[in-house]
């Protein structure tokens, strides 16, 4: 019986092993899955700057013909290359941002899937234990037999 209920843990531990594993992978994906959401909104968030941009050069540069001043060049000129400048600094800061979190996030899910296969490692050596265990018990726990003679290919010849 309890070489029996020894074999049962080992199949439990070695259940209980697949479980974890299954958790951090799914936390693996979890983590990707996030960072592809970060991404999707770093993009629209570049798409409005830049629709800003856009919107902020086209009414500097009306408001420059409005004041009789050629919005290609000078002052006008001078207020849109700025605007241009400090939106090519945002994106940068943006895009170096977003590469960082990509790395952390890789990082993050490859440690993920790493503790899953050490915690189905360890419990595949512990099921082994469990059954080393029942396996014992069990030649342990055999009744000996003593046999009255030799044993033939038929059976035994009473000696």
């Amino acid at each position: 019986l309890s070489g029996a209920s020894s074999l049962l843990q080992g199949v439990g531990s070695y259940r209980q092993g697949k479980a974890m594993q299954a958790q951090y992978d799914l936390q693996a994906m979890q983590v990707e899955a996030q960072n592809e959401i970060n991404k999707l909104n770093w993009i629209n968030d570049a798409t409005e700057k830049a629709r800003r941009l856009m919107a902020i050069n086209a009414s500097v540069l009306a408001n420059g013909y409005a004041r009789g001043v050629s919005g290609l060049d000078g002052s006008v000129k001078l207020v849109m290359d700025e605007n241009e400048k400090e939106y090519i600094r945002d994106i940068e800061m943006a895009e170096f941002n977003q590469r960082s979190n990509d790395n952390f996030a890789s990082a993050e899910s490859a440690m993920l899937r790493t503790a899953g296969d050490t915690a189905l490692s360890g419990s595949k050596f512990e099921a082994l234990g469990y059954i080393g265990s029942a396996v014992k018990l069990f030649e342990e726990s055999k009744v000996p037999t003593k046999t009255y003679g030799r044993l033939f290919a038929g059976g035994y010849e009473a000696s």
